[in-house]
């Protein structure tokens, strides 16, 4: 693939940042190109809708954070769950 193909930029995301206005100008340039990318065949692709998430916060106290959000009606309603 060329520099500016998906290939090359799938490996670079993982790497540990050093100029984030370069990254930036980079991929600003990847998504102002005239023609779309291409990806190769093998590559497949999932739409997620998220609907409920969870987040948990471990304390040595075992008085643990958890954080839950559902969508209902296009609005993320917030909630504080036991432990």
């Amino acid at each position: 693939y060329a520099k500016n193909s998906l290939n090359h930029w799938s490996n670079f995301w993982g790497a540990l940042r050093t100029n984030e206005q370069k990254l930036r100008t980079e991929v600003l340039k990847l998504l102002t190109q005239p023609e779309p990318m291409s990806r190769p065949k093998t590559w497949h692709a999932y739409h997620i809708e998220i609907e409920t998430i969870e987040f948990w916060h471990g304390s040595k106290d075992r008085f643990h954070h958890r954080l839950r959000y559902e969508l209902k009606n296009k609005i993320w309603k917030h909630l504080k769950l036991q432990p």
